[in-house]
């Protein structure tokens, strides 16, 4: 009789056991992306407590270009449906941190705001407007100084994040982030526990902000610096910066871009193709990644197509 009640009170346990875990499943707060947003890619981070969606919002007003399709099988022309122009309305695309143990989610901030700008007032009244105030009561100037004196609130400025990549160490992470009317293009730390964001690097540029380089970004084996390109000094080189502040460094120069960034399975340099020499012959180089001295890898008659994990040439 004894081992029987034993048992009923062993499975009681084991019921309420399995309805706390239940419940503690459930504290989870579901993720709802509103109607006509996608999410397009989740990175877990390494420790395995956040997780960062990326969710794009297609752009709403905007059209799109047409292509002509001449050759068809109907034999009459058809519409290839293009992009948006650059001026037109863009899709958007935004980064949220979700806790893996609670669902709580936070948007990460990229902290550009715009110039916070006086807020026009009207000066014309209406007859009711002007009868109201023919015989103005100090209440009524303490509201219209109150008013002229509130501070108009910064906007955020309108910016693309892409690009997020972990450390090895598994400690930090960064991102690109871009302007919308593609004149600042930014590198990026992510607190992935706030969600903030510290620029380690900007680039500017009044007309345009791009280059054969522009997604060129990734860390250097200490986890401390990360590598990038950048146009500032008129051309597309190869940078590193520190996580921890400081200005970027410099690791390829002269009147000639670079593309096709690699790092060496050993991770003691880069593998690159510059446009040194001719725009219409290109070569592989590679380079310590500290800097330094460059190293051509092909020969003569030699021409790189592409530079992936396969390498192809053209003699």
């Amino acid at each position: 009789e004894r081992a029987l009640l034993d048992a009923v009170r062993e499975r009681a346990e084991q019921r309420e056991e399995q309805e706390k875990k239940r419940k503690e499943r459930e504290k989870r707060k579901p993720f709802n992306v509103p109607a006509g947003q996608n999410v397009v890619n989740l990175n877990l981070s390494p420790d395995g407590k956040y997780v960062i969606a990326t969710i794009t919002e297609p752009a709403t007003g905007s059209k799109n270009t047409i292509v002509p399709n001449f050759v068809t099988e109907s034999g009459y022309t058809e519409d290839i449906s293009g992009r948006t122009k650059v001026g037109d309305t863009q899709g958007r695309t935004r980064l949220t941190i979700i806790n893996v143990e609670t669902g709580e989610t936070k948007p990460i901030d990229h902290g550009q705001r715009l110039p916070a700008t006086p807020a026009t007032q009207r000066t014309e009244m209406n007859a009711t407007e002007q009868a109201r105030v023919s015989i103005p009561t100090s209440r009524d100037s303490d509201r219209v100084e109150s008013q002229a004196k509130a501070p108009v609130a910064p906007k955020d400025r309108d910016v693309q994040l892409s690009q997020l990549q972990w450390s090895e160490d598994g400690k930090n992470a960064v991102l690109s982030a871009r302007s919308a009317d593609n004149k600042d293009r930014w590198v990026m730390l992510l607190d992935a526990a706030t969600g903030k964001t510290k620029v380690l690097a900007t680039v500017h540029d009044d007309a345009w902000i791009d280059g054969p380089g522009a997604g060129t970004l990734g860390w250097l084996p200490d986890n401390e610096h990360i590598y990038f390109e950048s146009e500032r000094d008129g051309f597309a080189h190869l940078y590193s910066v520190s996580i921890n502040g400081g200005e970027p460094a410099q690791l390829t120069s002269g009147q000639f871009e670079v593309s096709d960034v690699r790092l060496s399975a050993d991770k003691t340099k880069f593998y690159f193709i510059p446009s040194q020499g001719s725009p219409f012959e290109r070569h592989f180089y590679s380079l310590p990644i500290n800097g330094g001295e460059r190293t051509r890898r092909t020969g003569q008659a030699a021409r790189v197509v592409s530079l992936h994990q396969s390498t192809f040439f053209s003699r």
